[in-house]
């Protein structure tokens, strides 16, 4: 047994204190024990509040990617509306232009998805990784799409291009002004000539025209002949094609009384080339003027659609 003695400050009253040294173990071992009790419960529940803090967090994070998965969703579904008016603009072309429609098979090789596994944080929910899925592969295919009309379009343009470029070579304009043109004289077609009197075929038309009227190129290519003739008089024969290719045209201005260009020349559709006159056989001031493709003569009334020259 162990004692402990207790003295007042002034020295009259003395009172000790009998105990057993293994009671006083027990009460502090007692104490540490609800301390440490105490301890564990208080960090458990802070523990559980930082997770219900991280939980309510993921929750928020996750209604914003919700949110924003929406809008995605949206999104693509625009471009899909997109990507299917580019494809009816690229038919509708394709039919003006009488060349081939792409059939749907080839535009949508490849679509169907490419087999790829997606990966995604353990914290995304089954119906997100679904979702998300869907759109990567959904993505995927508007992307071959798109790759795949870039390229129709790249196609049509060099055909446009070739269509402008050809369109230079056609006679298509009126080779005298409007307002100096008098009236057809003769058309395409047999007729009984004027000066001969005989039933004969008329390659072109003759345009009654005051000498002196400017006479203009109907379309690009280069001056073959520019001499006289003894039935078209002071004549000139232009070929409408290019350096690389030839399109078949060409077209006679006949009867002038001055030419503008020489042979060998290279003219632009409305170039000034000569001027009306009555050389040759012609019993007026008049134009007479040809179209002919590969030779053959053709109504020049089906070709001259520009004027305002």
């Amino acid at each position: 047994m162990n004692k402990i003695i207790f003295v007042s400050g002034d020295q009259r009253s003395i009172k000790d204190i009998k105990f057993h040294l293994s009671h006083l173990l027990i009460i502090v071992s007692v104490f540490l024990g609800l301390i440490a009790t105490g301890s564990y419960y208080l960090s458990k529940q802070l523990t559980i509040e930082s997770k219900e803090n991280e939980i309510n967090k993921l929750r928020n994070t996750n209604k914003a990617l919700q949110n924003e998965l929406t809008s995605i969703n949206s999104r693509i579904k625009n471009l899909q509306l997109l990507t299917y008016e580019i494809q009816r603009i690229d038919d509708d072309l394709r039919n003006e232009s009488d060349l081939p429609q792409v059939d749907r098979s080839v535009r949508e090789l490849g679509v169907g998805g490419s087999g790829i596994e997606y990966y995604y944080d353990e914290n995304i929910d089954q119906s997100q990784k679904a979702n998300l899925t869907s759109n990567k592969i959904t993505l995927e295919e508007l992307e071959r799409q798109l790759k795949f009309e870039l390229n129709s379009y790249k196609n049509l343009v060099i055909h446009f291009n070739s269509i402008e470029d050809s369109i230079k070579y056609l006679p298509l304009l009126l080779p005298l002004p409007e307002d100096q043109l008098r009236r057809i004289s003769d058309k395409f077609g047999k007729r009984m000539h004027p000066i001969l009197g005989v039933m004969k075929n008329h390659y072109g038309i003759d345009m009654s025209a005051p000498t002196g009227t400017p006479v203009y190129a109907t379309a690009d290519g280069y001056v073959d002949y520019a001499s006289k003739n003894t039935g078209y008089g002071e004549f000139i024969r232009i070929r409408h094609k290019s350096a690389d290719k030839n399109y078949g045209y060409e077209t006679r201005y006949a009867h002038l009384s001055k030419y503008h260009v020489k042979r060998g020349d290279w003219v632009k559709r409305g170039d000034l080339i000569g001027e009306v006159g009555t050389t040759g056989l012609s019993s007026a001031p008049h134009l007479h003027y040809e179209v002919r493709f590969k030779g053959k003569p053709i109504n020049p009334d089906e070709y001259y659609f520009l004027s305002g020259i």
